[in-house]
């Protein structure tokens, strides 16, 4: 899963290697817009894009080999503290919008329980604040290892 927040292109890479295509979670008020991936093409190829769309995907694989990084291979508490650290990022009307829980678990095979043990913890050892419905308010600072 990526999170974006700016107008964005998704499916660059399909118009050139045909897959399924995407699934699209939207969290806040969104447009979004559908064009056939042969005009896209032929506007890219008209108007000379292709470093730009060559610079989109490289965004896509340089993402996705960081979520890898965060999830894949790593314990438990890892991979909740890199969330923790990626979510505290988003901009406060965001976090406000998606609980701790909610976000780990949309991007993580980690069980809920998994997830509240380790939430419960970090917020009695005064390492991390969230307000009623797990909605992350501050990171005070988190153990490498916990």
């Amino acid at each position: 899963m990526i999170t974006v927040y700016e107008a964005h292109i998704f499916g660059v890479a399909e118009t050139l290697q045909p897959m399924q295509g995407h699934q699209l979670r939207v969290e806040t008020d969104s447009v979004l817009l559908r064009i056939d991936a042969e005009e896209a093409i032929k506007i890219i190829s008209e108007l000379n894009l292709w470093k730009e769309a060559t610079a989109l995907l490289a965004y896509h694989t340089a993402y996705l080999a960081y979520r890898d990084a965060l999830v894949l291979q790593q314990r438990t508490y890892a991979v909740i503290r890199n969330h923790l650290m990626e979510m505290i990022l988003l901009p406060e009307e965001m976090r406000m919008r998606v609980s701790i829980l909610d976000y780990i678990q949309d991007r993580t095979h980690l069980s809920r329980s998994s997830i509240l043990n380790v939430l419960s913890a970090l917020k009695k050892g005064k390492y991390i604040q969230f307000i009623r419905g797990g909605y992350l308010q501050h990171i005070e600072s988190l153990p490498e290892k916990f």
